[in-house]
């Protein structure tokens, strides 16, 4: 028997080209679960460029917030998409 399990996970929030800081992706899991986002990749709109491997043992909790800090900057500055590949989830913003 297979059971199927849904999960979400948002691109909330996104800081491209911080002046003092490295760039980060804020993650978003409203589910009743936690979820292992290990392993998973974050981009931008340019396909096959810079992928961010999310480290292992990164799990969002329940209704809760999570910032992956990059560690190369990836995010255009004058506006982008940051993408989640495994999930089809896109955030496009603006300058």
């Amino acid at each position: 028997m297979w059971v199927a399990i849904a999960f979400f996970i948002f691109i909330n929030e996104v800081m491209p080209a911080p002046s003092n800081a490295p760039e980060w992706v804020e993650l978003y899991n409203p589910g009743p679960d936690p979820i292992d986002i290990s392993g998973w990749y974050l981009d931008d709109d340019t396909v096959g460029g810079t992928q961010i491997i999310i480290p292992a043992d990164t799990v969002i909790a329940p209704a809760s917030l999570h910032v992956v800090t990059l560690s190369s900057a990836i995010l255009n500055n004058t506006g982008d998409i940051t993408q989640i590949p495994e999930l089809s989830d896109y955030l496009r913003y603006m300058k």
